[in-house]
């Protein structure tokens, strides 16, 4: 036989007695008051919110830690409401009582930033200090998010990041990657640089970056994203430079992309990964990827590339430039001087590992 439920109005009388009775000079009562709106945690606490922000003195500080033990106790089902109500509450507030709420907030967002850092970390076996980026092939951010094959959680373990405000940089790499981890990285408050590395995520997927914190770099590297995306990247908050690498994006679709996005610098490849490291000023191998499409077809360090496809190369960003304009798996013809002996060959392009 089901018991039936207790009209709200019922519920919000015996709510205001609970409350009323926080301040009963018996302590049985306060206690058994306290224990009441817990229990009655998911009806009671707009009420209560509403009452502190109208209360002084012991009514007020009575209220105050009732909210706070609600806010900090990770079992209860409206902590994180009772967190939010009390943010909501420090900010419409004034003098003492809003310095007071203030702090108390603060203090909890850094024990559950804290506590959502460890759980990440608890999860992620990466241990790479090293991100090589468009701009700096050694970038080392401090404190990096990267959820790629060897995390070992789920978006869940990722519900809390946006209380995390010293991780500047993620990256989200791999077949595994969902657009929940996306949306999960984007609240992230600093953020500033996204990398994503092929990732199975469509143009749709990406839309939630529109709704992320403001970038300075958005990194899509071989991302499986057409032209569908183009007239949509300008609404991206990215302020500084987007760099696409590897993608379906055609030729003309970048070119129409470059035009939309006014000052933010825009920088595109079609994908093909030949393996080198060259000297700036010139072609001169200096490191050659191992396994790479260079290293397969017997290019060594200290050779001097010359042309691809019959187009004389003179600098690095000459070789890069060419190399822009093939997708990986394409064959070039390569030209190149070793101890001034000029050796030709024929190269299957690769894909960058990362």
């Amino acid at each position: 036989m089901l018991l039936a439920q207790p009209p709200e109005s019922d519920n919000r009388e015996e709510i205001k007695r609970w409350v009323a009775d926080l301040v009963s000079p018996n302590y049985s009562k306060r206690e058994l008051a306290s224990e009441e709106l817990k229990r009655l945690a998911g009806q009671s606490l707009d009420l209560v919110l509403g009452e502190l922000e109208t209360s002084d003195g012991e009514a007020h500080s009575r209220l105050l830690t009732l909210i706070t033990d609600l806010a900090t106790n990770p079992e209860s089902p409206v902590s994180k409401p009772a967190y939010q109500g009390l943010a909501k509450l420090a900010n419409r507030m004034t003098g003492a009582k809003s310095v007071q709420i203030k702090q108390i907030v603060e203090s909890i967002r850094t024990e559950v930033a804290q506590l959502a850092w460890y759980r990440y970390k608890r999860k992620s076996k990466n241990n790479e200090i090293a991100f090589p980026s468009r701009s700096n092939p050694e970038y080392r951010p401090l404190n990096p998010i990267v959820i790629d094959a060897t995390f070992t959680g789920t978006h869940e373990d990722l519900s809390e990041l946006d209380q995390i405000d010293w991780v500047t940089f993620a990256r989200l790499q791999g077949p595994t990657i969902t657009r929940q981890h996306l949306e999960a990285v984007l609240k992230l408050p600093k953020l500033s640089h996204l990398q994503l590395v092929d990732v199975p995520l469509t143009s749709e997927d990406l839309m939630v970056i529109k709704q992320g914190p403001d970038l300075d770099i958005l990194e899509l590297q071989y991302v499986p994203i057409g032209d569908e995306i183009v007239e949509h990247l300008p609404s991206f908050p990215v302020w500084t430079e987007i760099w696409i690498y590897g993608t379906k994006i055609s030729r003309a679709g970048l070119e129409r992309a470059e035009t939309m996005l006014g000052d933010v610098v825009l920088t595109y490849s079609r994908g093909a990964f030949l393996g080198v490291r060259c000297n700036s000023n010139d072609v001169t191998v200096e490191h050659v990827e191992p396994d790479s499409a260079a290293d397969q077809s017997g290019i060594m360090e200290g050779d001097r590339i010359r042309s691809i496809n019959g187009r004389r190369l003179f600098r690095f960003d000459d070789l890069r430039e060419e190399l822009g304009k093939f997708s990986d798996g394409e064959e070039v013809d390569v030209e190149y001087l070793r101890a001034g002996e000029l050796i030709k060959t024929k190269v299957v392009l690769g894909r960058r590992k990362r």
